[in-house]
């Protein structure tokens, strides 16, 4: 098949992404809103879009620090992003409470 999208995704599941992705959607869910139908925590980096076919291929190890969270609204299918808001992250404060 082909896929539009050309993204970094993590091999395997991180307990780091997980914690964040539970911490979200309990706030979320705290603010009584549920998460669409047929949802699942994807993390992602999408480099870009082309038409080709679909292929997968491991790299060595990227890492790099994380200085901030931004909330994006992303119109599926339209590869069109909007930026609802954004947090500048310290490493003094603790995310998880």
């Amino acid at each position: 098949g082909t896929t539009r999208s050309v993204a970094l995704r993590p091999n395997g599941r991180s307990t780091g992404l997980a914690l964040l992705q539970r911490a979200i959607r309990d706030r979320v869910t705290d603010a009584g809103l549920e998460p669409r139908d047929g949802w699942t925590f994807n993390p992602h980096m999408t480099l870009g879009y082309r038409d080709e076919p679909a292929f997968s291929r491991a790299i060595d190890p990227i890492l790099w620090q994380v200085e901030e969270l931004v909330l994006v609204h992303s119109h599926v299918g339209e590869t069109r992003h909007d930026i609802i808001g954004r947090w500048t992250l310290s490493p003094e404060l603790p995310l998880f409470q």
